[in-house]
């Protein structure tokens, strides 16, 4: 399955066009999943000297910050709280700034409450907490990166927020595997990069650009500082470069960026052999048309996607599951069939199996390029809501090599098998549907999903307009649409229209979370 790279195609990384920059990553790694990432970001943090930025979709003070071994070595307490005031506390000259996305009050009781009282009035004066509602109507911040002393960079799908922390193996029970109310959550994967030199220097300009943006506040770059790397992370690449690649909305002061989607789709018009991609959300219908218009002119190309097994509750299935039904729907086609498979993860304990919640945001193309970061394969990461992808493109053979190990490692993962084990399935000539599904036994593996439900009607396309939307939202469309097309109104009257669509949908938000209303919808139960 292995080749050479062709140097004379044309490179995907594009700055400009696929890419906003391209820059050396001295050292860059895959951290699969929560425990690996946290025990990373742990040991990183307490060798910080200047400076730690975190920009998140959702960070929350309660998390218990820890590695696959329970508890830590290094002395310092797990609860994310805590272990910042610890590091504040220890050196008086690092300073903390967490960005969190100011989030819609329809996550107002999924999250934990007045997230910036817990962590900036009960930390010390070091540790700053501001929060970023510098959007247009509708879109959220969806970048998750780690910036510490601008010398080392996390860039990915895990945010520092509950029900994220899981090991490896994804056992069916787990009672590490808990949030702060002590309730269980199931298995749970997501992958993160890791990198440093002067990528992660690029990221850290990101940073402070939106750190400005959001508080009129500048942060003065770090000067000189030592070079930091987590003890317990091997570099699945040195000296390679790294692209990113970014999603902004269109905004009063600022251009949209898209990035992100034509790095999706030049990806798609490159590929020869395969694509793999493990994504939470798949609703993009150019992204599924690409992906049929490459597979009939490429007659070897074949593509695995790897997806949670379902959509979750009625609001999401309304949603999300819409767009993913209709992807599916596009890519039904009998003159490729066999070469593409839509895949979800399972676990098992004895004779019963559970599904293992993919999170991960993550392409892999030919062994040439890999890409990981925040953007799921959804409209509105296309171009409403801020986003960071990280991606390699390989160079040459020792470059490809490594990417191709990669996806031999991320196979063997969601398997429970080994990465020789896939290479020599590989190499012996067998897809890669083939050989997860060979690999895959009743205690751990991968399996084709039961084409998607259709689940649109008329509540299904309004939601979506909002839901899962690749433009900024105005005003007047949204009240048109749920108040029938009023007549044009004035300011005052439109903000109070506004107003009360909040509280109903605040409202709808408290009756889902405390009251059978979310079963009486569930579609298993009607």
């Amino acid at each position: 399955m292995s080749s050479a790279p062709d140097t004379s195609r044309r490179n995907i990384l594009r700055e400009g066009e696929t890419i906003w920059r391209r820059a050396e990553a001295k050292r860059a790694a895959l951290l699969l999943d929560g425990a690996s990432y946290f025990g990373a970001l742990r040991s990183t943090l307490l060798a910080a000297r200047h400076s730690v930025t975190f920009v998140g979709w959702d960070i929350d003070s309660r998390v218990r910050l820890r590695g696959p071994a329970s508890p830590p070595n290094d002395k310092a307490p797990e609860e994310f709280r805590d272990f910042l005031e610890y590091l504040a506390d220890r050196r008086k000259d690092l300073v903390i700034r967490l960005l969190l996305w100011d989030y819609s009050i329809l996550y107002a009781l999924e999250r934990e409450p007045l997230p910036a009282v817990q962590l900036n009035w009960r930390t010390p004066s070091n540790v700053v907490v501001k929060l970023d509602d510098a959007l247009p109507m509708g879109a959220s911040h969806h970048q998750k990166i780690v910036i510490v002393d601008d010398v080392l960079a996390f860039c990915g799908g895990m945010d520092i927020a509950v029900n994220r922390w899981d090991t490896e193996d994804h056992k069916a029970r787990n009672p590490q595997r808990k949030g702060p109310s002590g309730k269980a959550y199931g298995p749970y994967h997501d992958v993160q990069m890791v990198l440093d030199g002067p990528a992660a220097n690029c990221l850290a300009e990101l940073v402070r650009m939106r750190w400005k943006r959001a508080t009129g506040e500048d942060i003065e770059p770090v000067d000189k500082a030592s070079s930091i790397w987590p003890d317990e992370v091997e570099p699945d690449f040195d000296s390679v470069a790294a692209g990113i690649a970014r999603t902004l909305p269109e905004d009063d002061d600022q251009e949209a960026v898209r990035e992100i989607r034509d790095l999706y789709l030049e990806s798609i018009r490159e590929a020869e052999r395969y694509i793999y991609i493990e994504n939470q959300y798949l609703t993009v219908d150019d992204i599924a048309d690409a992906l049929a218009t490459r597979m009939r002119k490429q007659a070897e190309l074949e593509v695995l996607i790897l997806t949670p097994d379902r959509p979750h509750g009625w609001l999401e299935t309304k949603t999300m599951g819409v767009g993913q039904a209709q992807f599916m729907a596009r890519l039904d086609d009998p003159e490729f069939r066999d070469r593409i498979g839509f895949l979800n993860a399972y676990t098992g304990e004895g004779q019963s199996q559970v599904p293992v919640f993919i999170h991960s945001k993550l392409m892999i193309v030919d062994d040439r390029l890999l890409r990981v970061g925040s953007a799921n394969l959804n409209n509105r990461s296309m171009g409403l809501d801020s986003e960071c992808d990280i991606v390699i493109e390989a160079k040459d053979e020792k470059e490809q090599q490594q990417v191709r190990e990669i996806l031999s490692r991320l196979l063997a993962h969601h398997t429970g098998s080994q990465p020789a084990k896939v290479e020599e399935l590989l190499d012996s000539g067998m897809s890669l549907i083939e050989t997860v599904e060979s690999l895959s036994r009743p205690e751990r593996g991968m399996r084709r999903m039961e084409p998607a439900e259709e689940y649109s009607d008329a509540i299904a396309d309004t939601l979506n307009l909002v839901a899962d939307s690749e433009q900024p939202l105005e005003p007047g469309e949204i009240i048109g649409d749920m108040f029938g097309g009023a007549p044009r109104q004035s300011a005052l009257r439109r903000a109070i229209r506004l107003v009360m669509v909040a509280l109903v949908l605040a409202a709808l938000v408290f009756v889902w979370n405390y009251t059978p209303l979310a079963n009486w919808t569930d579609p298993d139960k009607i």
